[in-house]
């Protein structure tokens, strides 16, 4: 039995028509095992996101309270 790669086997799977309709290709040998990936590579990815949007956060309230200080001085002068 050869291993195709994925494209292939949903190719060959068409292919075949009705028969192979509806069926798993990879059940019963081994396949599954990416399965979950997605799900890793966004918890892996959410810190850095986090962080960039907490530091998008720390910008704009410095940005307002450069703003607030500005207004504060044109008012006390």
């Amino acid at each position: 039995m050869t291993t195709l790669p994925y494209s292939a086997r949903i190719r060959s799977g068409r292919a075949a028509g009705k028969a192979a309709k509806g069926r798993d290709l990879d059940r019963g040998r081994g396949g599954g095992r990416d399965r979950g990936q997605v799900a890793l590579e966004y918890l892996g990815f959410l810190p850095l996101l986090l962080l960039v949007a907490m530091g998008a956060l720390q910008l704009g309230l410095a940005a307002y309270a450069a703003n607030q200080a500005g207004t504060a001085a044109r008012a006390g002068a």
